[in-house]
């Protein structure tokens, strides 16, 4: 008999269906998948966080920013240092013309990039010039 897959091992492939449906432009489907992701595993320090974040980014997709700042939010709240989450969030604060919260969380969120090795996109840069 096959054994019953776990919520982490479900909100998974969950998850996974709904990063294809996000690169498919199934924004409402996708978010419907992250949100059964999040129902399964709601607080989850390890698993949870990634889920709020892809939905925000649906969320983001279909100009919901009010949406996607409070579940850029709820990601930052289970995993502080997510460079991702600060610089979702700040895109959105842009875009609820929060400017000078925007300038704030995405200077942080490239910190953190860059201390991890990375850097931030060209896009992302041009939201923060003009921000400023």
């Amino acid at each position: 008999t096959a054994s019953v897959p776990s919520n982490e091992e479900e909100a998974e492939r969950l998850h996974r269906r709904g990063h294809k449906r996000l690169a498919r432009k199934e924004f409402q489907l996708s978010i419907e998948e992250f949100s059964a992701a999040i129902w399964l595993c709601p607080d989850d320090p390890e698993y949870s966080p990634k889920y709020y974040i892809s939905r925000a980014s649906a969320y983001f997709h279909i100009n919901d920013f009010l949406l996607a700042k409070e579940d850029c939010e709820k990601s930052l709240h289970l995993h502080a240092d997510n460079p991702r989450a600060y610089i979702l969030l700040g895109k959105a604060l842009y875009e609820l013309q929060a400017y000078h919260e925007c300038i704030d969380v995405m200077e942080y969120g490239f910190d953190l990039l860059q201390e991890s090795g990375s850097l931030p996109s060209q896009f992302d840069e041009v939201y923060l010039s003009k921000a400023k």
